[in-house]
């Protein structure tokens, strides 16, 4: 799709910091007729609710420490980062 298409849509998304994909399409009539008239409208909107939540990159926080009196892969998930290093998922 191009950029200028996918602005659009996404600047029609209510400004509410916990606004979701479901509760745009209830809050915005327009982008289900969208959906119908567009199957890549319907994809975008599929897509964009599949990766709603996830993390959007890793990184890594100097002052961070994760005490357990467990083994520390029962507690929390952990990355391998590309230099070798383990680090949580945590964010």
């Amino acid at each position: 799709m191009p950029y200028a298409e996918v602005d659009r849509i996404a600047k029609m998304i209510p400004a509410d910091l916990k606004m979701t994909v479901k509760d745009a399409l209830k809050a915005e009539p327009r982008f289900r007729e969208m959906i119908d008239a567009n199957p890549k409208v319907a994809d975008l909107f599929r897509f964009a609710g599949e990766i709603e939540g996830r993390s959007r990159h890793a990184g890594t926080h100097a002052s961070a420490v994760v005490i357990s009196n467990r083994p520390i892969t029962e507690v929390c998930p952990l990355y391998r980062q590309a230099t070798g290093e383990i680090t949580t998922q945590y964010g």
